[in-house]
């Protein structure tokens, strides 16, 4: 949404943070469809049965020894998920999708991935900096899909060096 929203209205953006996202138009691959179907079909399920679900996954929250960032992890899905999930994701909305336009993105541009995430999410942050240009990585070390609650210090540090380097 956030890449989106920077294509339909660059006067409207400074700065973009990319936190461990895909982005519209992006096709996975089958083998990353099988591993996240389960997640997507639980909708209708007790935001508890979510929360637990999504916590069995390795690279979602794959730091066993941080049980303080599975508790947050626990209680901020319970918390946002008091209605059912959608079945799937919203459908594109820009048209070329974003994925086709991300050359289009001039404002600096930060990406984080945690180092320890899906294998498929990485490759979209190595391809997100690859194609927005100027754009910068930085993979949060001991993390998976939640680097800001995992790594929350080097998450910080990461985002507020950026934002301090692209007001300049």
């Amino acid at each position: 949404m956030a890449v989106d929203f920077a294509l339909a209205h660059p006067d409207m953006v400074k700065a973009l943070v990319l936190v461990v996202g895909v982005v519209g138009g992006w096709d996975p691959p089958p083998d990353f469809e099988k591993r996240v179907r389960p997640y997507h079909e639980i909708a209708g399920k007790s935001p508890e049965a979510i929360a637990d679900l999504w916590l069995t996954n390795p690279y979602w929250i794959p730091a066993p020894e941080n049980p303080e960032a599975r508790r947050k992890f626990r209680t901020i899905v319970v918390e946002s998920f008091q209605t059912p999930l959608a079945p799937s994701l919203p459908a594109d909305s820009l048209s070329p999708p974003a994925i086709e336009r991300l050359a289009e993105i001039y404002m600096p541009t930060l990406i984080v991935v945690g180092a320890l995430d899906d294998p498929e999410i990485i490759k979209v942050a190595a391809m997100l900096t690859q194609k927005i240009a100027g754009a910068r990585l930085v993979t949060i070390a001991k993390a998976g899909h939640f680097p800001h609650l995992e790594q929350p210090i080097e998450f910080n540090r990461a985002v507020l060096n950026f934002l301090s380097s692209a007001r300049k």
